[in-house]
Order: structure tokens, then C-alpha cells, then sequence
């Protein structure tokens, strides 16, 4: 099983209460994806997305099972 980390990279706020933060999914030194949490107003609902290269996933269950599929296929 791959030990997934995430780094912070940005954090930026917008009127009315939103905001958007933006991460790095990182394998060890490599960066693999991106994490995204975004709400456009108070009241609106968080959405948070992962990025694994043209792929966008919105639960990380699957991000993590594409990733280690991808993962088998390069060795």
C-alpha cells in the first residue's frame, strides 16, 4: 500500500465567504496529483476534487485506486 501525503500550496479567500484551497498529493518526493477545495459563498456547499493528470476524480477512494492502478502499470 502507497503512503500518500499532501502539501499545502495555496490558499486564497473570495467575497462573500468562499474560498479555495489547492494542495499537492505527494508520493514520497514525487508530486502525483492535486487536491482542490473550493466554495464559492457561505452559502454554497464545499466541493473538493482530486486531479490525477487529465483525470478528476470527487471521492479520493477512487483517486487512490487509479493512482495504484497506474502505479502497477509503470513497473
Amino acid at each position: 500500500m502507497t503512503i500518500l501525503k499532501q502539501r499545502a500550496v495555496f490558499y486564497g479567500r473570495m467575497g462573500k465567504g468562499g474560498y479555495m484551497q489547492s494542495y499537492e498529493i505527494r508520493d514520497g518526493d514525487d508530486v502525483v496529483g492535486t487536491k482542490t477545495v473550493y466554495r464559492a459563498n457561505r452559502n454554497k456547499k464545499e466541493t473538493t476534487s482530486y486531479r490525477l493528470g487529465e483525470r478528476e476524480f470527487y471521492d479520493v477512494r477512487d483517486f487512490i485506486a487509479a493512482y495504484e492502478k497506474t502505479k502497477c502499470q509503470t513497473k
